[in-house]
């Protein structure tokens, strides 16, 4: 069996390269509490979000977001949630929907 050794010198790299993102906070939070929303809502990030929901979530939150989509009958376990309840446990800033989307 074949193993692969970093070393002295990949450690040391791999330690600089975790500091300088934890300096110059490009590692994100597994929350998203500090996460900020890089696009400004227009039109045109709203007609790239939908296109995006279409190709993705449809097939499992359905098309009106109720869960219902067309490959739930299929799914053994969890089923996909309503995104249209009154109820929603992810957070209520963007970083945590991202956050809990991503995850």
């Amino acid at each position: 069996m074949r193993t692969l050794s970093i070393g002295k010198t990949g450690g040391i790299a791999l330690g600089c390269m975790f500091l300088i993102n934890a300096a110059t906070g490009l590692t994100q939070s597994i929350d998203g509490k500090t996460l900020k929303n890089p696009a400004k809502s227009t039109p045109q990030s709203i007609e790239a979000g939908q296109k995006i929901y279409q190709t993705s979530c449809v097939p499992c939150h359905g098309a009106s977001g109720k869960g219902d989509g067309p490959v739930v009958a299929s799914m053994k376990g969890a089923k996909p949630s309503d995104l249209t309840d009154d109820k929603w446990e992810h957070g209520s800033t963007d970083g945590e929907i991202f956050a809990a989307v991503r995850n």
